[in-house]
């Protein structure tokens, strides 16, 4: 039996779109320690697809984006992580497989990114291709170790459906200490780089404060005979 194609995949929904309750342990991990039941979404291959559709030039989406607009789309919590990623898996090798069939006009994959603006190793050329074609429309790529970011992508975030995340709502706890994080203030330490570069040395502040309270020698007395 031939291997199913990238289209058929993404064309397959099976019973999905769907709404699911979650409860105690599951509720939890997605809404809380105080969470008892909350509702998720799974998508179908095409509703992520469609969403994917809409990030135009310049613009770009995560994965978390995806999930948020699924969860408000169904009218529940939170929008399920582990289709979301794996249906834009099989979006973006599907419209590759247009491209390569002389479609012109296809799903932009390469603008959608992992959480915290990651690029996806796992799409159509990896992270090569992927950085190549976000670059071409002007966006910036930092290189971490092996994985590759864009930079301020926050900034360039499409609005995909109107209305504030259900997923950051549901997910506050985990939100808050992130926005504590942020807001804690990093020391500025480009002064003291500059002056170990420039003497060699880090000046000592308690050294100074001594040798500025040092009381001064006495005149020396004038010898006899003198």
């Amino acid at each position: 039996m031939a291997a199913k194609s990238w289209q058929e995949k993404l064309a397959n929904s099976k019973d999905l779109p769907k709404v699911v309750t979650l409860t105690d342990a599951a509720a939890r991990q997605w809404g809380g320690k105080k969470a008892t039941q909350l509702t998720m979404a799974i998508p179908a291959p095409r509703d992520i697809d469609a969403l994917m559709k809409t990030v135009k030039r310049g613009q770009l989406v995560t994965t978390q984006e995806l999930r948020a607009a699924v969860a408000r789309q169904h009218a529940a919590d939170v929008g399920c992580p582990l289709t979301t990623g794996i249906f834009s898996w099989i979006a973006a090798h599907a419209a590759q497989e247009e491209r390569e069939a002389g479609k012109t006009r296809v799903t932009p994959y390469w603008r959608t990114l992992k959480t915290y603006g990651e690029l996806n190793p796992k799409f159509p050329g990896g992270l090569e291709r992927q950085a190549q074609l976000l670059a071409a429309e002007g966006h910036t790529i930092v290189t971490r170790g092996k994985r590759q970011f864009v930079a301020d992508y926050q900034n360039s975030l499409a609005p995909l459906l109107p209305g504030q995340s259900i997923l950051a709502t549901a997910r506050g706890h985990s939100t808050s200490r992130r926005k504590k994080a942020a807001a804690k203030p990093v020391p500025d330490r480009r002064s003291a780089t500059v002056t170990r570069a420039s003497t060699g040395k880090t000046p000592s502040r308690k050294k100074s404060v001594r040798t500025a309270n040092r009381p001064s020698k006495p005149a020396a007395r004038p010898r006899s005979g003198e």
